[in-house]
């Protein structure tokens, strides 16, 4: 019985969806977000106006970009979108 209630479980876990499509297109925009941010992080460093600060800021922006692309990939339907 414990083996059944752990396969029902496990399998409706592994088919339940991600995200909304609401969900998604929020994270699409934080995307576009972060990609404004990443160029005035880029912009700073080069400008020399606060360089370390911004070198942080472009480090965890890049990072926060990277997982969220990762996850929109995995819910896009075809590689296309």
């Amino acid at each position: 019985m414990a083996l059944l209630w752990l396969v029902v479980t496990m399998s409706h876990a592994i088919n339940a969806p991600q995200m909304t499509v609401y969900e998604a297109v929020n994270k699409a925009g934080y995307q576009r977000m972060l990609t404004q941010r990443i160029a005035k992080c880029y912009l700073s460093i080069v400008a020399e106006v606060d360089a370390d600060k911004y070198r942080e800021h472009l480090k965890g922006s890049a990072k926060l970009f990277k997982e969220n692309l990762k996850e929109l990939s995995a819910y896009a339907p075809t590689t296309d979108i």
